[in-house]
């Protein structure tokens, strides 16, 4: 058995600091005829335009698109809650965090939505210690009742040199997908974005609300730090890590489905 320190631990993810704006806008597209673009091209315009021109820039790619899409975006300036001495070398210790999730038609049939949830992550902090950053977790969540995963996810960061995303190997319960994101560096003036991307399917005509939720963790030893579990289902991630975490932080959004379905 593992001595107490290296037992597997369930941590309870908080979201700390207020919310500095919370918005959800609804898209149309009138008789415009839609696009012909593959879904993880419009991914990929979607991120770039986000980290250009901000949330701006998406309702200039969607309208493009001639998709029907609604969106919901949040913005936290979030602390973390370790305030011991022992802290990271490098890590998103108070950061401003854009968050949203963005849902619109899926071309491929009627009762299907494509959801894109994007996270940009701001003012990176270079505090005294040795720790470091833990892999990070960004997901989709939803009633597994009334939703199914179709098709290949959409898996981004920007900038994409010096970090990675990967889809968690592992089922998640009660309904949902996550990615794990290795940011192996930080850069202190310029804004990180990770996106996630999937089609779902409706399965009984309830459309339901989706959940986004992204979770940065970092630790003095993170190689050492696992992903054990995610729980999904009708509300935000629950992470479960193994090993030692010095500290960790969860921002979380949702978005009704119910003028898509």
């Amino acid at each position: 058995m593992k001595n107490d320190q290296n037992q597997t631990r369930r941590r309870t993810l908080k979201m700390a600091g207020s919310c500095l704006a919370t918005v959800g806008i609804i898209g149309t597209t009138s008789a415009k005829k839609a696009s012909s673009d593959p879904l993880d091209n419009i991914d990929s315009k979607v991120l770039e335009a986000y980290n250009d021109h901000g949330e701006d820039g998406l309702h200039e790619v969607m309208e493009d698109s001639g998709y029907n899409y609604v969106v919901s975006t949040t913005t936290e300036t979030l602390e973390s809650e370790n305030d011991s001495e022992f802290s990271p070398q490098a890590h998103y210790k108070k950061p401003t965090a854009n968050f949203l999730i963005n849902a619109f038609n899926d071309p491929k049939g009627e009762e299907r939505i494509r959801v894109q949830v994007i996270t940009t992550l701001d003012v990176a902090v270079i505090s005294p210690g040795f720790g470091t950053w833990a892999d990070d977790v960004i997901t989709i969540t939803y009633d597994g009742n009334e939703w199914t995963n179709v098709g290949e996810s959409s898996l981004r960061t920007s900038p994409s040199e010096d970090s990675s995303i990967e889809l968690y190997p592992d089922s998640i319960s009660n309904g949902g997908v996550g990615a794990l994101v290795d940011l192996e560096k930080i850069y202190p003036d310029a804004s990180q974005s990770v996106l996630l991307a999937q089609s779902l399917n409706n399965l009984n005509g309830n459309p339901g609300t989706i959940y986004g939720s992204y979770v940065h963790a970092w630790s003095a030893n993170p190689t050492s730090v696992t992903v054990d579990s995610i729980e999904g289902g009708a509300g935000p991630a629950s992470v479960s890590f193994g090993g030692i975490l010095e500290g960790d932080w969860q921002i979380t959004d949702d978005e009704s489905t119910d003028d898509l379905i």
